[in-house]
């Protein structure tokens, strides 16, 4: 494989997770919601658009073709596909009026939204961190509407193992929210951009 193809692969994959982004949405909007959320064909765009999140940095940083285009690529295709991707499943969720939910996603959003603005004033530019803890609970978050899918068809199978769907989105939800704070603190507390930190606590000991 050439140097040439394997510097576009990456940033193809990211580009494709924000089309598979916008495709989701659209036909969310032009089919039935709930219909769509629950058919085949949203899980699959879904994993999809998931899979690719989880190789594109990898094989840009494994064939050393890591650019400041490739990184942005990749932080907006993963902002877009949580932020859609919350927006498609949490309507059809039948705990959505419990304000305790509503105010922790507001708050991701918020926080996310900071994160983006304090790098941008204080450096200049857009960073946006790939830290250790952020990368497994992206692997909660990814994992959860796929499981609310399965428990839609599925009913009796939170029952029989004695699940509450709430409180694991309570749980992740939390999570995302400090990570989200980790990467906020990161870029207050930094003197210098630190776009490649693995973590508050991580970076601190060095």
């Amino acid at each position: 494989m050439t140097l040439t193809l394997k510097k576009h692969i990456p940033n193809a994959l990211s580009i494709s997770r924000i089309a598979i982004t916008l495709i989701m949405l659209a036909l969310a909007i032009i089919l039935t919601w709930d219909a769509f959320v629950y058919s085949t064909l949203f899980m699959v765009l879904y994993i999809v658009g998931g899979l690719t999140d989880q190789v594109d940095g990898p094989l840009a940083r494994r064939w050393k073709v890591t650019s400041t285009l490739g990184n942005n690529l990749d932080s907006i295709g993963d902002f877009l596909f949580a932020g859609v991707g919350l927006i498609l499943v949490i309507p059809v969720m039948p705990y959505l009026h419990n304000p305790l939910i509503i105010i922790m996603v507001s708050s991701i959003f918020v926080i996310k939204i900071a994160a983006v603005i304090v790098p941008y004033i204080k450096f200049k530019k857009a960073i946006s961190l790939h830290t250790y803890l952020s990368k497994g609970v992206a692997w909660l978050a990814f994992l959860f509407p796929i499981a609310h899918w399965i428990g839609h068809y599925r009913t009796d199978l939170y029952i029989n193992l004695g699940i509450n769907e709430m409180h694991i989105l309570f749980v992740v939800a939390s999570l995302v929210i400090i990570i989200m704070l980790e990467e906020l603190m990161i870029h207050i507390l930094a003197k210098e951009p630190k776009p490649h930190a693995k973590g508050f606590l991580f970076d601190r000991k060095k």
